[in-house]
C-alpha cells in the first residue's frame, strides 16, 4: 500500500462557486512562502476562487485521508456532462 507523504491540495471540497477549502500542503518553503500553496492559489485566483486553507494533518492526513474525507457537502449533478463543455 502506498500513501502520499503530504497533503494533496485537491482532495478539498468545493464550498461555492467561488470558495474551495483545501488541505494545507505543508510544501516547500521558499523565500517564507509554501509554494504548493501559492501555485493553487494563483491558479484558482485566475478563474475567481478564493482558496481556504484547512489544517487537516493531524484529523485527516495522518489517518490516510484529507479534507473531502470529512466533509459532508451536498452537490447538485449539472445536466451537462464535463466532457461537453468543450473546456
Amino acid at each position: 500500500m502506498a500513501v502520499a507523504y503530504q497533503s494533496g491540495t485537491v482532495n478539498g471540497a468545493v464550498l461555492a462557486d467561488t470558495h474551495f477549502a483545501a488541505p494545507r500542503p505543508h510544501g516547500p518553503v521558499i523565500n517564507g512562502v509554501d509554494i504548493f500553496e501559492s501555485q493553487l492559489q494563483k491558479a484558482l485566483s485566475a478563474l475567481g476562487i478564493t482558496v481556504d486553507w484547512v489544517e487537516d494533518w493531524d484529523l485527516y492526513h495522518t489517518l490516510d485521508g484529507e479534507v473531502h474525507c470529512g466533509s459532508n457537502t451536498l452537490r447538485s449533478i449539472p445536466s451537462l456532462g464535463w466532457w461537453e463543455t468543450g473546456r
